[in-house]
This record gives C-alpha cells, sequence and structure tokens, in this order.
C-alpha cells in the first residue's frame, strides 16, 4: 500500500514540476534587472535595505546578473532548481531516519505533504515567480524539513539537529516569513528550558540548534521592523481602519488567523470550501498520526519528547502567521499578498499534524484497520481539495504560453524602432501573467501609480509597449496589437 501510495503523490507532483518552464517575470524583475545594469552594488545594497534577506537576495542579484547577461529569462533553469531544493527537503528524512523500517513511512510523509500544499490552493507567487520563488519555496522547504526531522525524532541525534539548525537558518535569512518563524520558535524553545516543561536531561546539549538561528533572525526582523515598516508604500496599501493601528492590527490579524485555521482563505468566507479544506487538513493529520512510529528499543521518554517538540514547533507555525499578518495588516491595511498566504497555509497544515499526532496519535493507532489504510487516507487527504481543471488548462496552453513569452523578449530585444510587443499570454489559473490590460502605454503612462509598462520598456531600452493578447500568424514580434 505504501507503494502505491508514494507513486500516486509524487505523479501529483510531477504535474506541477512540469509547469515550471512557464514560470514568468513580474514588474519585480524587469525594475530590479534593469537597475543592476547601472549600478550592481547600489543596485544590491537598496534591495537589502528595503527587504533584509541575505540568502535570497544574494541569491536574486545572482540570477539577475545571468539573465542580463544570456538576454534571457532563464526562469524554468532557475524555478526548477529551487523546486528539486524543494523535493530534496521533502525526501531528505527518509535517508537519514533512524529506524530503516520506518523510511518508506517517511518518505510518504514527507512527498505526500509535498503534494498536499501543491493540491490545497493558489501556488503562483511561491512556486511559479521567479522573484518570489527565490525566497519563499527556500522558506517553505527549509521549514518543510524542521518538520520532518522532529517527526522521526532527528533531534536525539547530533546530525539531525545540525539539520534542524541548517534549516532554520535558511529560512531566517531567506524571507521574513522565515525569520518570524525561527524567532518564534527560539522564543518558545528557550521558554520551554527555562520554564523546564521539557524534563530530557539533555537538553542543554540541544538548546544551539535553534539559539544561533532566532538571534539571526531577531537582527533580521529588527532592521526590517526600523526600515521596510517605516518607509512610505503608498502605493500598495489599502485603506482600512487597521492601517497604522497596533490594536486594530492585531485584531484583525486575530480574525484572519482563526479563518485561515477553519479553512477560510484571504478574503473569502466560503463554507463548503472551508469544510472541504478542514476535513482534508484533518484526514491528513489522521493518515500521518496512524503511520506515526516509534522505532523499536527506543526508550519511554522519546516519545513524549518527540510530541513536545511538535507541540512548540506548531505553537512557533500559529506565532508566526499571526506575526505575519500582524505586520501585514500594520503597514498595508490587509492580509497581505498570495505568497504570505500560501505560507500561512503549509504552516497550519503542519500545524493541524502536530497536534494530532502529539495528542492522539496513541489511541488512533488503536484501530488496526485504520493503521492498514492510513495510506490511503493520506492520498485521499490531497486529492479532496484538488482543483484539476487549472492543471489542465495550463497544459493544453503550455506552448501558446512559452511562444507568448519568447515573442516578448525577442520583440524587445530587437534593435530597430523603439517599440515593443508584449503578448499576453493565455492563464490557465495557475500561472498569472503579467498585470496589464490590452493597450498602448508609454514610460509615463502609470507614473502616478505603479509603473510596470514603464519598468517593462526600461529593462528593453523602448519607449512604446503594445500590449496584446493574440500573436500575428506572420510574426510574433511585430504582431498588430489588439485595439
Amino acid at each position: 500500500m505504501e507503494w502505491q501510495a508514494i507513486a500516486v503523490v509524487v505523479f501529483i507532483v510531477a504535474l506541477y514540476f512540469g509547469l515550471v518552464t512557464l514560470g514568468q517575470w513580474q514588474a519585480d524583475e524587469f525594475n530590479y534587472f534593469e537597475r543592476l545594469r547601472h549600478g550592481i552594488g547600489q543596485a544590491y545594497a537598496s534591495r537589502l535595505q528595503w527587504s533584509p534577506r541575505p540568502l535570497s537576495e544574494a541569491l536574486y542579484l545572482g540570477y539577475g546578473l545571468l539573465a542580463n547577461c544570456l538576454g534571457r529569462p532563464f526562469a524554468g533553469g532557475l524555478l526548477g532548481l529551487l523546486w528539486i531544493e524543494f523535493l530534496f527537503c521533502a525526501g531528505a528524512t527518509a535517508l537519514t531516519s533512524k529506524s530503516r523500517e520506518n523510511r518508506l513511512l517517511v518518505l510518504l510523509l514527507g512527498f505526500g505533504l509535498a503534494a498536499a500544499f501543491l493540491t490545497s490552493g493558489p501556488l503562483f507567487q511561491v512556486f511559479y515567480w521567479p522573484a518570489g520563488t527565490l525566497a519563499y519555496l527556500p522558506t517553505l522547504s527549509a521549514t518543510l524539513l524542521l518538520f520532518l526531522q522532529i517527526l522521526d525524532g532527528q533531534l536525539s541525534f547530533s546530525r539531525g539537529r545540525t539539520l534542524c539548525f541548517v534549516a532554520l537558518l535558511v529560512a531566517a535569512l531567506s524571507s521574513e516569513m522565515g525569520a518570524m518563524i525561527a524567532s518564534c520558535c527560539a522564543l518558545l524553545q528557550s521558554l520551554a528550558m527555562l520554564r523546564g516543561w521539557d524534563r530530557n536531561r539533555r537538553e542543554h546539549e540541544r538548546s544551539a540548534w535553534w539559539l544561533v538561528p532566532g538571534v539571526v533572525s531577531g537582527a533580521v526582523l529588527f532592521w526590517l521592523a526600523t526600515h521596510r515598516l517605516t518607509a512610505d508604500e503608498s502605493a500598495f496599501t489599502v485603506s482600512s481602519p487597521a492601517l497604522h493601528d497596533p490594536l486594530r492590527s492585531a485584531t484583525a490579524a486575530a480574525k484572519q488567523l482563526i479563518l485561515e485555521i477553519a479553512g477560510c482563505r484571504n478574503g473569502t468566507k466560503r463554507p463548503l470550501s472551508a469544510a472541504v479544506t478542514v476535513t482534508a487538513r484533518l484526514a491528513l493529520a489522521t493518515s500521518v498520526a496512524l503511520m506515526w512510529r516509534t522505532p523499536r528499543g527506543e526508550s519511554d521518554s522519546e516519545p513524549a519528547e518527540i510530541r513536545f517538540q511538535l507541540l512548540v514547533l506548531g505553537a512557533s507555525f500559529l506565532a508566526a502567521c499571526f506575526a505575519s499578518l500582524f505586520a501585514s495588516y500594520l503597514h498595508f491595511g490587509d492580509a497581505g499578498g498570495e505568497r504570505y498566504e500560501i505560507l500561512r497555509r503549509c504552516w497550519i497544515t503542519m500545524t493541524y499534524i502536530a497536534l494530532i499526532v502529539s495528542l492522539g496519535a496513541a489511541p488512533l493507532q488503536r484501530w488496526r484497520t485504520g493503521v492498514a489504510l492510513a495510506p490511503f487516507l493520506l492520498v485521499a487527504a490531497v486529492l479532496l481539495p484538488w482543483h484539476v481543471s487549472p492543471l489542465l488548462r495550463e497544459y493544453v496552453a503550455y506552448h501558446r504560453v512559452r511562444d507568448a513569452v519568447e515573442s516578448t523578449f525577442q520583440s524587445g530585444y530587437r534593435v530597430d524602432g523603439e517599440r515593443m510587443i508584449l503578448v499576453l499570454p493565455p492563464s490557465g489559473g495557475i500561472i498569472t501573467p503579467a498585470m496589464l490590460a490590452p493597450g498602448t502605454y508609454s514610460r509615463g503612462s502609470q507614473a502616478g501609480g505603479f509603473n510596470y509598462a514603464g519598468y517593462i520598456l526600461a529593462y528593453f531600452g523602448k519607449q512604446t509597449l503594445v500590449v496584446s493578447t493574440e500573436q500575428s500568424p506572420t510574426h510574433p514580434s511585430t504582431a498588430s496589437p489588439v485595439p
């Protein structure tokens, strides 16, 4: 049963992995990569000051320099590498598992979680947008690895503590949400140690794995609070009572977190969809609890310690979700963009699992039929919230999307003339194309707001941008615009 379940979830993951070559630039890439041409150090320093993400910003800088050098977006290659890292983190715990008999189950859990993340909602800003993927997919990958290591009891070994240390440090250096989870985890771990909630005698040997990432994440968040949160970003804010009001922001964040835990998505309250989401999370968590094993020969205190660490990690996930919502409401007036919602959704899913494994694994495993059917239940949990039609539409439009992106870059890099054509690729519901309406734009057309067209024109060195919804059958780079 385990091998069949692994085959199903790996197949689902492979379907989504196949779309990485359709990844597309948004305004961020055009704007930043154009500024790199005028001064690498200045452009990089301004990014770090605005968004202190040392690891992801260094990768973003390297990607921008490579794209400028090649004259191509190279999005598929970059996204493919980051996806491989994500899949490695999903399967790495199976390779290092302390129990040979558990490795197959741990592999199923890792790839089952990866598949559940992909089938449970929107994906673009974390999985298919280069600028977002560079910051937020390493954050998700690191927290997935951390969760699986703790679930498998790897904190009992120096190798496991080292992997957890690296995972938490990578999260802290990759994104602001990664810094939040590292800080929350370090804070709760230190509180548990000071209060004596964890009675393990070797606690002093284990504190270092979370301490250094906690300090680093604290520095990142301090820089963020003193630079990003004090900046004027009126182009992205919405009118809201919570804007710049800490008390109302905290209240709004708490309400939104409760809604998201209950299965509601940002800005929507659909009871049926929420019920499906919660049912899928509970089924996934129950299947993991049924399959969770403590290796033979372990002391009685080992399962209790794993349960305690899972509770601490689950509480850290929820605390980080609240912190991200609070910061978004305070600075922007709303719950933030899709990328933040995706990370919260995945962390809440892992929190469900942490709670049910910690509190209900023992009674659940007395249900022998359930233990035997646990792999089937995991697959059902992955499939339950899955909307297959957007995936199918993306594959139907696969070649048209690639041709549209290619024609845009060909038009932009043509040396003759000051005009270029941007062909809007069809969207099946997963990959989000450029947020521009068909029409003709100059560099100053959107100067009063978010100057998307101006960024594109500056990057290619053109003066006029014609946004079209379809290509000419004769020559895509010289297509006539749609009126």
